[in-house]
């Protein structure tokens, strides 16, 4: 059995798109907690370093501010397991 050659630039596209979403994830962090005064948008707890950013559209790679939500671990965990599709 053959399997065709992989697309290395597809993958190195790919790479480098995912680097520059981290950079900007990094750099737009900061400003996402404070806009959110370190608390949980959902609970509005602060419980410091248990504090997470969660996209809205389920994408890593977009960083916009509006689709950036800071949350705590226990509210990020259930509302990212409300995103996960249930198999049937």
């Amino acid at each position: 059995m053959e399997f065709p050659e992989p697309d290395l630039q597809r993958i190195r596209e790919k790479v480098a798109e995912r680097n520059r979403a981290e950079r900007e994830f990094r750099r737009i962090k900061p400003f996402i907690q404070k806009k959110y005064n370190y608390c949980c948008a959902n609970c509005k707890k602060n419980t410091n370093t248990q504090m997470e950013i969660h996209h809205r559209d389920v994408n890593r790679l977009n960083n916009n501010e509006e689709n950036l939500v800071l949350l705590c671990k226990k509210c990020h965990g259930e509302i990212s397991r409300k995103n996960i599709p249930k198999n049937k």
